[in-house]
């Protein structure tokens, strides 16, 4: 059987495709591709999704469609994240994602997407005997679950994420100062810490020493630091408020000559280092692990689990 998920985030959409044996695993991926649509952009702003951002992803989509069909694909599942959540005019997209392709894509919620992220992780990865947050950050959304070793002990989502801090926040690259003579950062700063802090102070956690991070951006903040023989995996707090501070009064062009930083996160990066600090100070840690695996995986896992019981049944 081979399944097809595909994952619509705020800034991009995810096709991976795998072929499952009858017991129900994951024998081999056949396939993987990321298209950066940025369906988001502008959402946090208008609560609308753009014309040319719905363009962008229809034809994403319509690729992906083809290549499902040559493949002999049996099953196909679809999850859209963020910026649908946001969206007044998801439904209608949604609708017309089913018309043009076929494709049922699920609007899923935070909780729900933090779930799955962790479920990819803790069914992949071997996690510390200690607490452990698992860290997903977004274009539009920020995903957290404190875990001990394969035990999720709470999971949030937060409306935090970097597409949605750049629009809110930073504006332009680099960012100006404010009308009223603050700075866009230090803003940015003390939102993510509104949104975090109380409830990481009403929950107690003890200590979280170790924080995995599977996003995207995380993923690119390694990449970046890698290239300068920063130590990476994990790589600390203190290195990431550097590259900070280095990046802040870079323009777009400094940035594009910025070695590990693809062209297409040139203008989220600093807003998503920004909030990954921000988390990190608030939670207490000083070190970043990365791992590839992600809500796909989890999905994965899900579907693994599905096509077993429905094999038991049978």
């Amino acid at each position: 059987m081979k399944v097809a998920i595909i994952d619509l985030g705020t800034n991009s959409l995810r096709l991976d495709v795998y072929e499952l044996s009858a017991a129900g695993h994951a024998v081999r991926r056949i396939y993987r591709n990321k298209v950066m649509v940025r369906l988001g952009d502008g959402v946090f702003e208008t609560s609308e999704l753009l014309p040319e951002a719905k363009q962008r992803t229809l034809q994403a989509l319509l690729d992906f469609k083809h290549l499902i069909e040559a493949e002999g694909v049996d099953r196909v599942v679809g999850f859209a994240t963020s910026a649908m959540r946001q969206a007044k005019n998801s439904k209608a997209f949604v609708r017309q994602i089913k018309k043009l392709t076929g494709f049922n894509m699920e609007v899923i919620d935070g909780k729900t997407e933090a779930e799955f992220i962790a479920k990819g992780i803790l069914s992949n990865e071997v996690l510390p005997a200690s607490l452990v947050a698992l860290i997903d950050i977004g274009g539009g959304s920020t995903e957290v679950s404190i875990c001990h070793k394969k035990s999720v002990i709470d999971s949030f989502s937060f409306d935090l994420g970097a597409n949605r801090l750049q629009q809110m926040f930073l504006h332009t690259v680099p960012p100006q100062k404010l009308p009223s003579g603050e700075s866009p950062v230090e803003a940015l700063r003390a939102y993510v810490n509104e949104q975090v802090a109380p409830l990481v102070q009403k929950k107690n956690w003890p200590s979280i020493e170790v924080v995995i991070g599977s996003s995207g951006t995380i993923r690119a903040i390694a990449k970046i630091l890698r290239k300068k023989d920063v130590p990476i995996d994990p790589f600390k707090r203190s290195s990431l408020a550097t590259l900070i501070e280095e990046m802040l009064p870079m323009s777009r062009e400094q940035l594009l000559l910025l070695p590990g930083l693809e062209a297409k996160r040139v203008d989220l990066i600093l807003a998503g280092c920004v909030l990954l600090d921000e988390i990190l100070k608030v939670l207490g840690c000083k070190k970043v692990y990365t791992t590839s695996f992600s809500l796909r995986d989890g999905i994965l896992e899900a579907e693994m689990e599905r096509f077993l019981a429905a094999q038991i049944r049978a």
